[in-house]
């Protein structure tokens, strides 16, 4: 008999994602956590905001703390997109990025929330999330 499968636990503010494997040992056993701050970029996106640019870093234009707390943020964003709760439309968006580029100087990378990220979270607010509770 298969372990169970405990897809998502949401804990003071985090969801702990687990997956115990069936009795071959040749399939992988994984845990990935989301952080508050995850968590709230997720409920916002799917309930309000739908898509979300991010600023992408440059060392030779941005302060050594600038850079190091962007690039957190780009690391918290690219967790999200392995797990499958955004996906980057960034080539979807290409004029008016390179409108922004042309204002701003910068470059931008837009993401956008998957369906199972809306099925998950749609409603959900940052309140909610905060409350301890086990979904199975």
């Amino acid at each position: 008999m298969r372990e169970p499968i405990r897809n998502r636990r949401l804990q003071s503010g985090s969801i702990n994602v687990q997956r115990h494997a069936p009795r071959n040992p040749r399939l992988e056993v994984w845990e990935h956590q989301i952080t508050e701050t995850q968590l709230s970029i997720i409920t916002e996106t799917v309930n309000e905001t739908g898509a979300f640019t991010q600023m992408v870093p440059e060392k030779d234009k941005d302060s050594a703390e600038d850079y190091a707390n962007w690039m957190r943020g780009c690391e918290s964003t690219n967790a999200l997109v392995t797990l499958g709760f955004l996906n980057e439309i960034t080539d979807k968006c290409s004029e008016t990025l390179g409108r922004l580029k042309g204002v701003m100087g910068r470059d931008f990378k837009v993401y956008e929330a998957t369906q199972i990220a809306m099925q998950m979270f749609k409603g959900e607010t940052n309140d909610d999330a905060a409350s301890p509770r086990r979904v199975q």
